[in-house]
């Protein structure tokens, strides 16, 4: 009996080996799955960006009627993004627009907006103490140095 209770104890010990074994492959499998999603969500987020870039997006004042929660917004995607820039160049100080209240902004991804109100106290503050400070894609820039939301 003592020799059953034995052999049994030993086939349970080693059955816990052996899930100990594949729990930690599991374990591994699950990290570099991890990594690589991590990697193709990044890189999604890039093609999103990139594919934005010949965009624009036109907010104008009065425009169809005004619905709680619906931004009035329009895309307007260009062939080339030499013409988008153009484009938004000329209307910057358009008093045509102006005056019919339309506004031309970039389009930006979700991501990117959230980046941008995040760093948007730093960048406001450099412009107001005289630096250069701008924007480029989810990033800031003052005075030439990269700063990240995070």
């Amino acid at each position: 009996m003592v020799a059953e209770i034995s052999k049994a104890v030993e086939f349970n010990a080693a059955e816990i080996k052996d899930c100990k074994e594949k729990c930690l492959q599991t374990s591994k499998s699950l990290l570099g799955l991890t990594s690589s999603h991590k990697d193709l969500a990044s890189r999604t987020s890039e093609l999103e960006r990139y594919k934005r870039r010949w965009n624009l997006r036109i907010n104008v004042h009065r425009i169809d009627k005004k619905e709680p929660g619906k931004p009035r917004q329009m895309i307007v995607q260009f062939t080339m993004r030499k013409y988008r820039d153009e484009f938004w160049q000329s209307t910057k100080n358009s008093s045509v627009c102006r005056d019919r209240g339309v506004r031309f902004a970039e389009d930006l991804t979700k991501e990117d907006r959230l980046a941008r109100a995040a760093l948007w106290p730093l960048i406001d503050q450099a412009r107001k103490a005289g630096k250069k400070a701008y924007f480029r894609g989810p990033f800031g820039y003052i005075e030439g140095k990269r700063i990240d939301s995070s």
